[in-house]
């Protein structure tokens, strides 16, 4: 499984990253689990 923690306030960024995982996924046999994220801070805390 690959994880990836994406921070932007941009929801249209959002938007584009969470398809891009989803046609990856569909292609691969590697699940991706994406966690979006608003902040930096929003980001460490829960890396803490």
């Amino acid at each position: 499984m690959l994880r990836i923690l994406y921070c932007d306030d941009e929801p249209a960024q959002e938007i584009y990253l969470q398809r891009a995982v989803q046609k990856w996924e569909e292609t691969s046999r590697e699940t991706i689990r994406l966690q979006t994220f608003r902040s930096a801070e929003e980001v460490l805390f829960e890396l803490d």
